[in-house]
């Protein structure tokens, strides 16, 4: 992490503007390896906050085991956890529904919670259900029911064209901001809809 040696990395968004050295390189497949960030983006260069949270990560993984620490992480529902959400399903879909549930439940962030709702949805079998079904519903955001749907039609379940059959005519028919929220919404929504080939979904498209 300490070393300032240049490597044969260049970073940019669009056109590369500085070389990276080798300790930034260790950070990032740090972060890669954890499925998580130490720092805020752009990167803290304060080697000593960030060194300290990646030896706590370290320390905390190696007493718990990757399994339970993904569990606890994930039960928090804070952005760190939700970050971790999917891996937890990939690596230990078994194990992985109750601590998702928990993290839902005590998710403070809209977009945490989204992340955790999803990986709800590609926990494998039907437990996951009863929360989709909930969800759909009485999900707290219009992203999070539509993600409910999207699980819920990968299971066969006749639910989710009705409820978003539903949530497409509570939409305003003229959006005059190009940049709200509903728009992107609306344009999932009735992506949604189109690839479930369901006649009453296409048909509500108008």
């Amino acid at each position: 992490l300490d070393d300032e040696r240049l490597c044969r990395v260049a970073h940019g968004r669009h056109v590369p503007d500085s070389v990276l050295t080798v300790g930034d390189c260790a950070y990032r497949t740090i972060n890669l390896i954890a499925g998580r960030t130490f720092w805020e983006s752009p990167p803290d260069k304060s080697e000593e906050t960030s060194r300290q949270r990646m030896e706590a990560w370290y320390a905390e993984v190696r007493r718990k085991g990757e399994k339970q620490y993904l569990l606890d992480a994930v039960a928090i529902g804070d952005d760190a956890g939700a970050d971790l959400a999917e891996r937890l399903v990939t690596k230990y879909p078994q194990d992985a529904l109750p601590a998702l549930l928990a993290g839902a439940k005590r998710a403070a962030d809209s977009d945490a919670r989204h992340g955790i709702v999803r990986a709800i949805g590609n926990v494998p079998g039907d437990e996951p259900v009863p929360f989709l079904t909930a969800e759909l519903i009485s999900g707290s955001t219009p992203s999070d029911r539509l993600c409910a749907a999207r699980a819920l039609h990968r299971r066969g379940r006749p639910e989710p064209i009705p409820a978003m059959i539903a949530e497409l005519k509570k939409l305003p028919n003229e959006i005059d901001d190009p940049f709200l929220d509903d728009r992107f919404f609306r344009e999932a929504l009735i992506e949604f809809l189109v690839e479930s080939a369901r006649p009453d979904g296409i048909s509500a498209i108008g």
